[in-house]
């Protein structure tokens, strides 16, 4: 699968009710029994996806906070570039009973209910179960996400 912004995000990120700069912006691990995938076009929060079952539960993972986030314009390939410092989760994180199959990104409001989703990240690193040490996702010269002018 490919990395995507959820269709109702686009929407959000253009209405202003998600700003990738100044919001709480973070990311959690899931296994590949989540819906994400399945739910690209119709999920709104975080809550409409499975993640109560298929969050990755490894000793010493827990969700993480995006920082070093920026916006830009990338005019010559007609896109705007979502980027952040590679997120990195715990630095002993044991393996969980699934390996961890991508990351859902995420504003973060009050709960799961409340948090919309942004988007779904599996290049790279993934899959990925914990070996004792810390888990590290590199977003790929610091993007995270593009969305494409057509």
């Amino acid at each position: 699968m490919a990395n995507f912004i959820f269709t109702q995000a686009t929407n959000a990120i253009a209405d202003g009710t998600i700003d990738w700069e100044g919001d709480t912006i973070r990311v959690l691990l899931v296994d590949s029994t989540n819906d994400a995938v399945a739910s690209r076009d119709t999920a709104v929060f975080v809550g409409d996806l499975n993640v109560s079952t298929s969050e990755y539960d490894g000793a010493g993972y827990s969700r993480q906070t995006l920082a070093g986030k920026a916006t830009t314009i990338n005019a010559g390939s007609n896109r705007t570039e979502l980027e952040a410092d590679d997120a990195t989760f715990g630095a002993t994180v044991s393996a969980g009973s699934a390996a961890a199959a991508g990351a859902i990104v995420y504003k973060f409001i009050t709960s799961d209910a409340a948090s919309p989703v942004i988007g779904y990240f599996d290049s790279g690193d993934f899959p990925q179960n914990g070996t004792g040490s810390a888990f590290t996702i590199q977003w790929g010269s610091g993007i995270v996400f593009t969305y494409t002018a057509s």
